[in-house]
């Protein structure tokens, strides 16, 4: 790949690491590009890197960031004690004058003036908007805002956390490819681009170049067909065809390659090793009891052939769920089981000192760790992520937590998986694991990254004999749970 000598007009606060430099000495000429960098590796610093480049350059004045709603406040924060990428890596010669606008939907009337001081080109600094994806993909107000901005301004888009557009005929990817015309140069970001499937890659490299794909296929079918072994599956009644795994995997390797900048953790940074424990629960008289009624349930609708996908996916969900200590009823009512969870966190954090965080994959659970640990060591010593919690508190709870002033970091996986640094844990819990090995990895480099302190200690908590087991294993293989599900029964699982 070819390296592009970084100018004399390279200005950054600070040196780049080594990997970084490279990176951005591959990307930042290119009208398109990937950087797939791990997580924890600085990949966002070096976009912002790119993008000063190539405004000094003459090429853009503006860039829009476009990341998932739990990321893209980690863009754009002007808070001294915890700041955001922006505030922490913009070159001092333009901080003060750059004009950044992070959007928040149903604000357009209270946020019209600093719309428009954003969109006043009369004097010149480097433009910045970021946006959540879910808001562009849901709000008309967004849409207009980014085309407003790209007429305006000679544009980079950037997609953060890429695989957020993966699913190729999904509306928020069809619109971001839409979108991507506008701009006049573009950037994908991720430490994973595959998450379980090479099809995966196809929508977000068509984001770099929309109707001439970077990777030589035009036609998403196509391309799946090439990169995949593909199979017919009896699913509800009829046959279709699904992926049965990966297929020319160099020749895909070599065309990503050509467009794009990997490195892993391993090959750039002296990071200590993860270390991973299991801690064993039983379940209650009251969880087993239940377990085996929906255990039960689905095997006889399995032997009757009855399984849709969705009653497949749908029944071990339940099961997991009775599993951590709660089920929804028919009636839509959450019914809490008594389980012995609560009390393997309690022992494992009561062995130690170390500021921890406790994934959980369920909001219930997120609810009940919480409130046991603030009974536990008062009020002032946990921090929350989740939906339940406004984004100005789970801002300020992470910046005492970093700052070491709470000692418990309590999150779901959805909402903390991704863009997160908390560095100041060496302690991790997994209360309750999601079913997507892309958010178990992404949480699990929340904590093992760049400012890690020592070895990091990764827990789970498991019911043997359950799935669970199948579960935890699947995740560390880095396989898609949903998917397998499907393709290998629910009777193989359970």
């Amino acid at each position: 790949m070819t390296l592009h000598a970084l100018p004399t007009a390279y200005a950054p606060r600070t040196p780049p690491l080594a990997h970084q430099a490279e990176a951005l000495a591959c990307g930042w000429k290119r009208p398109f590009f990937a950087y797939f960098l791990e997580m924890g590796l600085g990949k966002t610093r070096v976009l912002i890197d790119d993008f000063l480049l190539n405004y000094e350059d003459d090429r853009v004045d503006g860039l829009i960031v476009i990341a998932p709603k739990g990321v893209y406040t980690n863009w754009h924060r002007e808070n001294r004690d915890n700041p955001g990428e922006l505030q922490r890596w913009m070159w001092e010669q333009h901080l003060e004058t750059a004009r950044m606008y992070l959007y928040r939907a149903g604000r357009w009337k209270t946020d019209k003036p600093i719309r428009d001081w954003l969109m006043d080109t009369s004097l010149p600094s480097p433009r910045v908007l970021v946006i959540n994806i879910e808001s562009l993909a849901a709000t008309p107000d967004a849409v207009g805002l980014v085309k407003t901005f790209c007429a305006t301004h000679r544009t980079m888009m950037v997609v953060d956390e890429s695989t957020t557009i993966k699913t190729h005929d999904a509306v928020r990817t069809k619109l971001l490819h839409k979108l991507s015309r506008l701009a006049v140069m573009h950037r994908i970001m991720t430490g994973s681009p595959s998450t379980g499937s090479q099809s995966d890659l196809w929508a977000q490299f068509e984001f770099l170049r929309p109707g001439v794909n970077p990777l030589g296929f035009t036609s998403y079918y196509v391309f799946q067909a090439r990169f995949n072994k593909m199979v017919l599956l009896p699913v509800g009644g009829r046959t279709v065809k699904k992926e049965g795994g990966p297929a020319n995997t160099d020749e895909l390797a070599r065309l990503v390659g050509l467009h794009s900048f990997r490195r892993r953790k391993v090959e750039c940074l002296d990071l200590p090793p993860k270390v991973y424990r299991r801690w064993e629960v039983e379940l209650t008289k009251e969880q087993q009891g239940v377990y085996n009624e929906l255990k039960h349930f689905a095997l006889a609708k399995v032997h009757g052939h009855e399984a849709t996908t969705e009653l497949v996916v749908t029944q071990l969900m339940r099961m997991h769920s009775v599993i951590c200590g709660h089920v929804r009823t028919d009636d839509g009512v959450l019914r809490l089981l008594h389980s012995n969870r609560m009390a393997a966190v309690e022992a494992i954090v009561g062995a130690s000192e170390e500021q921890a965080v406790i994934w959980c994959h369920w909001r219930a659970d997120a609810a009940l760790v919480a409130g046991e640990l603030r009974k536990l060591y008062g009020d002032d010593a946990v921090a929350e992520w989740h939906g339940g919690v406004s984004t100005a508190q789970r801002e300020e709870y992470e910046a005492q937590f970093q700052g070491g002033r709470r000692r418990f970091m309590v999150a779901t996986d959805q909402a903390g998986g991704r863009g997160r640094t908390w560095t100041a844990a060496t302690l991790v819990i997994y209360y309750s694991n999601g079913y997507d090995w892309e958010l178990r990895e992404q949480s699990e480099d929340r904590t093992h990254r760049i400012g890690t302190r020592g070895t990091v200690t990764y827990v789970d908590i498991v019911a043997p004999g359950t799935v669970d087991e199948k579960i935890i294993k699947a995740l560390r293989t880095k396989r898609n749970i949903a998917r397998d599900v499907v393709q290998d029964g629910l009777q193989a699982w359970i």
